[in-house]
């Protein structure tokens, strides 16, 4: 029986001038070939984006590094960004930054990230062989995301940092537990070029 991988990508660095309708800048576009060519060891079976145009662009371009052929790639919408919870001590800086965050957002965010992570964390079936599945998308769904994975509790996603196109992997093992193997591997980007922000 195979394991089921699953690298996650965070986006590209993006003109932020132009909110969500930003796409790729120099840099993100360097970074997102650099992530291309770090996954190309790897046999990607399936590749899910947000449909947000900075996370479409950075898997576009993974794609091309990955496969000669175009690779079609699916994109969610649970997988857009958002924001899960929110803990004391960011509270006042979404109040003061982002008051369109309401509870009811906050709710719905969590909720389409959870069940994302239930219809994709799965294990394989007993004759499958091993599977890589890749997932482009948000900073703050990526933390989440891993948070599930390690049973951390709702609010642990914010101890963490998540780079521009950082590749963090989970494995699902055979009895369908979930193994964290890396979080936040900017090793394939000269540090010049690496940002969070």
């Amino acid at each position: 029986m195979g394991r089921h991988w699953i690298t996650l990508v965070r986006h590209g660095q993006y003109d932020k001038d132009f909110g969500d309708s930003g796409g790729l800048n120099d840099t993100g576009r360097l970074q997102a070939m650099s992530a291309g060519e770090a996954l190309k060891p790897l046999r990607v079976d399936v590749i899910v984006s947000s449909p947000i145009l900075r996370a479409q662009q950075t898997a576009e371009i993974i794609a091309g590094a990955l496969y000669e052929e175009e690779m079609p790639y699916a994109t969610d919408p649970r997988l857009e960004e958002c924001v899960p919870s929110l803990t004391r001590r960011y509270a006042d800086w979404f109040t003061a930054n982002r008051p369109n965050v309401t509870p009811d957002k906050i709710a719905a965010c969590a909720g389409a990230l959870f069940e994302f992570y239930l219809s994709t964390f799965q294990p394989l079936t007993e004759d499958d062989p091993d599977r890589h599945t890749l997932v482009v998308s948000h900073g703050n769904v990526i933390r989440y995301l891993i948070s599930l994975a390690m049973e951390a509790g709702e609010d642990a996603w914010t101890n963490m940092l998540i780079y521009h196109c950082s590749i963090c992997r989970v494995v699902i093992d055979p009895g369908g537990h979930p193994m964290v193997v890396a979080v936040n591997d900017q090793s394939h980007i000269a540090p010049e070029f690496r940002s969070e922000q």
